[in-house]
């Protein structure tokens, strides 16, 4: 299942649920160095409604690297052109 997750002051723009695993991952689209995957709550909703949550991605155009709060910053490109039809959270 894909959607989006909104909230009165922002969103997680795109949240994959795996039904079989009980698992998801969470992915904005970043235009800048905030992003609703450092708010606490946010994740806390997020995990809660869609369980364990293990991929948390911030998808923008500058260089992919992970940072050391653990949430990636994957550049959009890398992304798109990574996606397959055995596409993994």
């Amino acid at each position: 299942m894909v959607c989006k997750l909104n909230f009165a002051d922002g969103a997680i723009d795109m949240v994959i649920y795996d039904h079989n695993n009980y698992e998801s991952g969470l992915y904005t689209v970043n235009f800048g160095t905030d992003t609703s995957l450092t708010n606490a709550e946010k994740c806390a909703v997020a995990e809660w409604r869609y369980k364990q949550v293990i991929r948390n991605t911030a998808l923008y155009l500058g260089n992919s690297y992970v940072a050391e709060n653990g949430i990636e910053y994957k550049n959009i490109w890398e992304f798109l052109n990574e996606l397959t039809e055995d596409f993994k959270l």
